[in-house]
């Protein structure tokens, strides 16, 4: 008899088991796009089921930022559908639909500030057996504000002056521009044409970012009737007399 009873409460266990992976493996899944909008716009946002285990009723409740954000349309294409505050599938049996399946529209407020507001949905769904179906809601987001691109440069630095970066918004088409730092010279070694006792010598050297930028400095005469190393100035140089 005992052990009638536990092979019993073992195939109980197991039944229980095979029901709850049914359950966790029978979870639906809901995406809702994101959009950009300037205060006093409006965006419109698509709603999906990308994961469907089967379902007879549907029901969406839309959830966002009532500070910044005001739903002024929820419709759907398909005639399924009833909405007023929320919007309901209900069928005649399970079905597993996937795909687009609602709209909703935004109106930015006039006071919303720059950021982003987040619309999500919560969601409550049964199947023919009138079993409870969940289903998780990836967010969407609604950048308030300029969306920037990550800009061109519309013209180069050079060693002495400042280039210029352009952002243009996705939104609306507004540009920005951002300065871009002069580089500064990066100078080579020195080339010397050494001076004698009686001319001037020189010596160059070249910018290595841009080779039309020469720097010259005179070595004057010495004065001294031998050749030899000389310090001028607390530089070395060979004069050829």
């Amino acid at each position: 008899m005992r052990k009638r009873i536990s092979v019993f409460l073992l195939c109980m266990i197991l039944i229980g088991l095979m029901g709850f992976s049914a359950s966790a493996a029978g979870a639906g899944a809901i995406s809702v796009s994101s959009g950009n909008a300037h205060p006093g716009e409006t965006v419109s946002l698509t709603v999906a089921v990308t994961s469907n285990p089967g379902v007879m009723f549907l029901s969406l409740s839309p959830s966002y930022d009532t500070e910044k954000l005001e739903l002024t349309a929820m419709t759907s294409a398909n005639s399924g559908w009833t909405i007023v505050t929320k919007a309901n599938w209900d069928g005649d049996g399970d079905e597993s639909f996937t795909g687009a399946i609602l709209t909703l529209s935004f109106r930015v407020k006039e006071t919303a500030a720059s950021g982003n507001a987040s619309v999500t949905l919560s969601a409550e769904a049964y199947n023919s057996e009138e079993e409870s179906v969940p289903f998780s809601v990836s967010a969407g987001t609604i950048t308030i504000g300029h969306d920037w691109d990550n800009g061109t440069v519309t013209r180069e630095a050079s060693c002495t002056e400042a280039g210029v970066k352009t952002y243009t918004c996705s939104v609306c088409g507004e540009t920005r521009t951002e300065e871009i730092p002069a580089l500064g010279h990066n100078w080579g070694e020195w080339t010397v044409t050494p001076a004698t006792s009686t001319e001037d010598g020189v010596r160059t050297r070249t910018c290595q970012n841009d080779p039309s930028h020469i720097e010259t400095e005179v070595i004057s005469a010495s004065g001294v009737t031998q050749s030899g190393w000389q310090k001028i100035n607390g530089s070395w140089y060979y004069y050829n007399d």
